[in-house]
């Protein structure tokens, strides 16, 4: 495995602003991000269950689908986020 340390800086022109991306920003926009999906996750869960326990098993097993697909959006994003360090 090759190991590297972090040393980002990306500036971005977007006609007349422009905004620098350092380390500490990209950590911070990724921690958002897992959180943010965390709090999705959480409720994909509780409504797939009032859905299924409402008859509608076919639509919560999607949601569930819909749960674990945004988990593994985390799992690429703290990936991202350990390769800052």
């Amino acid at each position: 495995m090759i190991s590297y340390k972090c040393t980002y800086k990306v500036i971005i022109n977007k006609g007349d602003s422009k905004m620098e991306l350092d380390k500490a920003k990209l950590e911070h926009l990724m921690e958002h991000w897992i959180e943010h999906n965390d709090s999705h996750i959480k409720s994909f869960n509780e409504w797939a269950n009032k859905i299924e326990a409402a008859g509608y098993s076919d639509l919560a097993e999607d949601i569930r689908g819909a749960s674990k697909k945004m988990d593994e959006c985390s799992n690429l994003l703290e990936s991202a986020r350990q390769k800052l360090d």
